[in-house]
């Protein structure tokens, strides 16, 4: 499991908040609600707390209150509605592992199979991810909508959650029609990335520069300096995704491969391979069966192309890109150039 991008206090007030809601939310339903939710909130409090941790800099940065109330439901929200996207992500991947443990799909199988009883044991995790998933969204929304008693403040904030969502769908809807037809050009794969990635880290910065009473002219730099956080965010994911330590990052290293992920790393090892290297991406990547030696044949290839060092380059690019943007604001930026140094040299 990665460890979090965010100050230890920081995460404790926000995991703080995130069980108090949660196990409100499971009261609030029948008796068996919260045998139910096992398997989500063994998720509730684990990963790198990335929504945290952008949202808070950013309060931070443009002089938020650390005693405020606002903030650690604004970020708790932001991890649920992460969350969400997660575990619907894992049921479209077939993920098999999250945060160090069993997806949440897994965990429902794995009740499946150790209760006895009939029928698909995976169709009723799958199914079952989807539900809470769909919970999550709501609870997400609700947790979001009751975290300021500042009736327009909480209106903006919703504003910037909705449009969170739907940027997201948006970007998996690219990104599994790219699966399907395996046109891997930089351009597209970058696109993908920026709806997917992108626009997230731009929301919760932007929520960030909400709970500061920010103006709207603040509000879109600190969401266009997210923009930049999260694209070069997903260039690193997708490294760590080929490249990285599985007991390290908690995901398997396999997965992109055998989905035919539509990355900006491979459609750059495409445009940038010999002939003979071409041939054998196109060969393997995508296939669903591919051995763990073929793997690391494809490994050699990417790295061959120059496409590591090529998005190496682009997310050093977009940290400069982030520093110019923020040196040209009032914002004190220094935590925040921190924090994206951290998230984006990170190894989990």
């Amino acid at each position: 499991m990665g460890r979090t991008l965010c100050a230890q206090p920081v995460k404790d007030r926000v995991d703080a908040e995130l069980i108090a809601f949660f196990d409100a939310t499971a009261n609030s339903m029948e008796p068996d609600a919260a045998e139910l939710l096992v398997p989500l909130r063994a998720m509730l409090t684990r990963g790198k707390h990335a929504s945290t941790a952008f949202c808070h800099n950013t309060y931070r940065a443009l002089g938020g209150d650390d005693t405020a109330a606002v903030w650690p439901k604004v970020c708790a929200a932001l991890e649920l509605a992460h969350l969400a996207m997660l575990t619907h992500d894992d049921v479209i991947d077939r993920s098999a592992t999250r945060r160090g443990q069993d997806a949440v799909h897994r965990a429902y199988a794995s009740q499946h199979l150790a209760a006895g009883w009939t029928g698909d044991a995976s169709r009723y995790g799958m199914d079952m991810a989807l539900c809470v998933g769909d919970l999550l969204v709501i609870q997400s929304e609700t947790l979001m909508d009751s975290a300021s008693p500042d009736t327009a403040q909480a209106k903006a904030l919703m504003r910037v959650m909705r449009q969170m969502y739907r940027d997201e769908v948006y970007g998996e809807t690219l990104e599994l029609r790219a699966q399907q037809d395996r046109v891997y050009q930089p351009d597209r794969c970058a696109k993908v990335a920026r709806w997917k990635t992108g626009r997230w880290i731009a929301s919760v910065s932007a929520c960030g520069a909400v709970s500061a009473h920010a103006d709207p002219e603040t509000v879109a730099v600190m969401d266009q300096f997210g923009e930049l956080m999260g694209f070069a965010y997903q260039m690193r994911d997708d490294l760590l995704g080929v490249f990285g330590d599985s007991a390290v990052t908690g995901k398997p290293t396999m997965d992109d491969f055998r989905d035919g992920k539509p990355t900006v790393l491979i459609a750059l090892a495409i445009s940038q391979a010999d002939a003979a290297g071409i041939e054998t991406i196109e060969e393997l990547y995508g296939k669903p069966t591919l051995s763990e030696d073929d793997g690391d044949v494809l490994r050699a290839v990417i790295e061959e192309s120059g496409a590591v060092k090529r998005v190496e380059e682009m997310i050093n690019a977009h940290i400069g890109k982030a520093e110019e943007l923020l040196s040209a604001h009032r914002a004190e930026s220094s935590d925040l150039l921190a924090l994206a140094h951290a998230a984006l040299n990170r190894s989990s």
